[in-house]
């Protein structure tokens, strides 16, 4: 009898003492090697994750999405990694919704699956058909930087890479980034009334795809008119409802900037009737939300809006340079000349019916 009981432990002993145990974003509790050197990213923004944590070293698999299945110019974590992951396998097509390819998955022999936007029996799904452990994790509510689930999910991601040190140097950058912007506005006497357009929203859209909340002006206590109409995060809104509003000042998306050039060719009497566009105070901005959100391109966006909306209050800055830092910050890799060249850049809009140029505005 005791020879057997002895035998039975002898057997599971290994199982309960391999690796450690960690808690993903829903609660599931997944225990992992406690050296990992082997991971792919699965749905959108894990891939992200382990580029801000300086983890790409231990990726052996991506979806196609971040081999250019769409743009990479507007993603800069893309841009980072792009040698270095030119050579690896694709697991899936990626994008949202989308599963993984299982046996594609299986063939790289990954230690963990990190799996982002997915809902938990999607997760379990793929741990159950790829027999690999897989931890869930998610960005949290649109329109907030640092939100619990995103700082739960990079907190998770940097204990399976060993980068905790790492997060640490995140998460008081983006602290001292934020608290600058907050500082620097939050008692402005004057607060211009501001608009945001052409958002991308599964699709490109034009200057009536909007936000309610929109997270760089909430970082710079920005007055959104879009705010007053009581709903949250995007929506479209008709154009008499922009008329009414009417913007001090307009911010558009360059991802809806040829629409705009479009519908401005085709209805110039409307976009005369704004006091934006009559007053020259049109201007773009980099969409952050781009494969879930770009942290470094929200603050940029947050930094550049804040220029333009108190000019005074940062008068010093350099929105160029800020870019570029806060882009090397974060994915480690100097790649804003490309997303400027490749993709759009800040600027002023010069509107007229026979098209739009951006001038610099610095």
């Amino acid at each position: 009898m005791k020879r057997g009981i002895f035998f039975l432990l002898f057997c599971i002993l290994p199982f309960l003492s391999y690796g450690r145990e960690l808690v993903d974003i829903y609660g599931r509790r997944v225990r992992v090697p406690d050296r990992v050197e082997r991971v792919v990213a699965v749905g959108p923004g894990a891939l992200r994750m382990v580029v801000y944590l300086s983890g790409t070293e231990k990726v052996v698999g991506v979806e196609r999405v971040e081999k250019g299945g769409f743009t990479p110019y507007g993603r800069p974590y893309t841009l980072a990694i792009e040698k270095r992951i030119g050579h690896l396998p694709i697991i899936g097509e990626g994008g949202p919704g989308k599963l993984p390819d299982f046996e594609a998955i299986v063939s790289v022999r990954p230690d963990v699956i990190l799996a982002c936007a997915m809902n938990p029996d999607t997760v379990e799904l793929i741990e159950e058909k790829t027999r690999t452990k897989t931890v869930a994790l998610d960005y949290g509510a649109l329109g907030v930087l640092r939100s619990k689930r995103f700082m739960d999910s990079l907190s998770i991601v940097a204990q399976i890479l060993g980068k905790e040190e790492r997060l640490q140097t995140i998460v008081r950058y983006t602290e001292e980034t934020e608290r600058t912007l907050n500082e620097s506005t939050k008692d402005a006497k004057e607060r211009p009334r501001a608009y945001v357009g052409g958002l991308g929203f599964k699709g490109q859209h034009g200057i009536t795809s909007t936000e309610a909340g929109f997270l760089p002006l909430k970082l710079i206590n920005g007055e959104n008119v879009v705010d007053r109409i009581g709903k949250e995060g995007h929506l479209f809104i008709d154009k008499e409802t922009l008329l009414s509003l009417d913007p001090d000042v307009i911010f558009l998306d360059v991802n809806g900037l040829s629409l705009f050039e479009v519908d401005l060719k085709e209805n110039p009497s409307f976009y005369r009737r704004l006091k934006a566009v009559k007053g020259g105070k049109v201007f773009t901005i980099l969409p952050y939300n781009y494969y879930n959100t770009n942290v470094e391109v929200a603050l940029a966006d947050a930094f550049f809006m804040g220029k333009v909306l108190y000019p005074e209050r940062f008068q010093r800055l350099d929105v160029e340079r800020k870019t570029d830092e806060l882009v090397r910050f974060f994915v480690s890799e100097p790649v804003y000349k490309i997303m400027k060249e490749k993709f759009g850049r800040f600027g002023k809009i010069r509107a007229e019916e026979k098209g739009v140029s951006i001038l610099d505005v610095w």
